[in-house]
């Protein structure tokens, strides 16, 4: 799976909201985020940017 370059605002936002959310809610959430404010190049789907997305939340989480 491609990696992408996130805003580090964007990863501390979902980050500080992570717990307290079900994970349902925080992929729903992420989708939106995803849907509504990315641009999509060649090759690239939706699902990917958000999985990619909650990966690097999670490990940016982690090591703060």
């Amino acid at each position: 799976m491609k990696e992408y370059k996130w805003n580090e605002d964007t990863l501390n936002h979902f980050g500080i909201i992570f717990d307290g959310y079900s994970n349902e809610e925080m992929y729903n959430m992420i989708k939106e985020f995803v849907e509504l404010n990315c641009q999509l190049e060649e090759g690239e789907t939706e699902k990917d940017l958000v999985e990619d997305l909650i990966n690097k939340i999670y490990k940016n989480k982690n090591h703060v």
